[in-house]
């Protein structure tokens, strides 16, 4: 066997920004292979089919999502951290990104391949189980309301994100979205 020509891993980020932009179904081979800089049996090699390159894509999208990060910052409140976090989220896509990839699979996708929707969720929990934690750590540090369960909470504050990202793929300005927050986020009080 040969060894590659190409970097796997630069690949994959390169075709999630194709993914991201043009969506499952607007996104050829060609489009990738040109994108990618990769013949057509080179991306089948090392990624199997079209849907494959895809699903690995959303994983790819979920571990680079870096608002995320904010979330697992122990130096700052539970309350904080989700708001710094909710405020990356909207700069991120005010810096006109090409779109959040896991919420335009779970759009177009997730509802004819299961595939998609499994892996999606997966990826999601990440995002939602440590939105839980910092409701949690915010509790425990007095920054957000003792009545505020962090289950429930949580599950708020993930379809308060999914709709921002549906917001901004429809092109819902930014300060508009940072207005959305300074309400939505009042049920921490």
């Amino acid at each position: 066997m040969r060894p590659k020509n190409f970097c796997p891993e630069q690949c994959l980020e390169k075709a999630v920004d194709v993914f991201s932009r043009q969506g499952f179904e607007g996104t050829s081979f060609s489009d990738l292979t040109t994108a990618l800089g990769v013949n057509r049996q080179s991306l089948y090699d090392t990624y199997g089919d079209k849907l494959s390159l895809y699903l690995r894509c959303i994983e790819v999208a979920a571990e680079r999502f870096q608002p995320r990060q904010q979330l697992i910052r122990e130096d700052l409140s539970g309350r904080q951290s989700l708001e710094n976090f909710f405020e990356g989220v909207v700069s991120e896509g005010a810096a006109h990104h090409p779109g959040c990839l896991l919420t335009n699979a779970l759009l177009d996708k997730a509802a004819s391949q299961p595939e998609v929707a499994a892996t999606v969720r997966r990826c999601s929990a990440l995002t939602r189980q440590a939105m839980e934690r910092c409701v949690q750590r915010g509790v425990e540090d007095g920054s957000i309301s003792r009545r505020c369960e962090p289950t429930p909470t949580a599950d708020a504050l993930f379809t308060l994100l999914a709709g921002i990202r549906v917001c901004q793929r429809a092109g819902q300005e930014p300060a508009q979205l940072r207005q959305t927050l300074r309400v939505s986020l009042r049920m921490l009080d």
